[in-house]
């Protein structure tokens, strides 16, 4: 599968009607059918939580198997939390303007 196709067939899917482990579950079998063809062969999904929902994934890949340990995931979650904050700002922002557009 072409990469360009994988992501084309994950922004397919509604965040809202999916729980987070379905999600991480379709990202990784997304991943091992177009990743190895891009030299990658280890893929490690994680959420980005928003306000105890997931608003979308952070892929880290590596050429390696098995490439990720223990430390490598704590990094990427504390990542993927920091990542998290510019969709939550969007979203508040979005919320607070048309808020104050009612409110005119």
């Amino acid at each position: 599968m072409d990469p360009n196709e994988a992501f084309a067939e994950l922004g397919r899917i509604r965040l809202a009607d999916v729980d987070i482990n379905s999600l991480m579950d379709k990202i990784a079998q997304l991943a091992k059918r177009a990743i190895p063809g891009a030299g990658a062969h280890s893929s490690l999904p994680i959420g980005l939580p928003v306000h105890e929902k997931v608003a979308g994934a952070l892929s880290v890949y590596a050429t390696e198997t098995h490439a990720f340990d223990d430390d490598a995931i704590t990094l990427a979650q504390t990542c993927a939390g920091f990542a998290a904050v510019a969709p939550a700002n969007a979203h508040l922002y979005e919320t607070q303007a048309t808020l104050a557009a009612h409110m005119r």
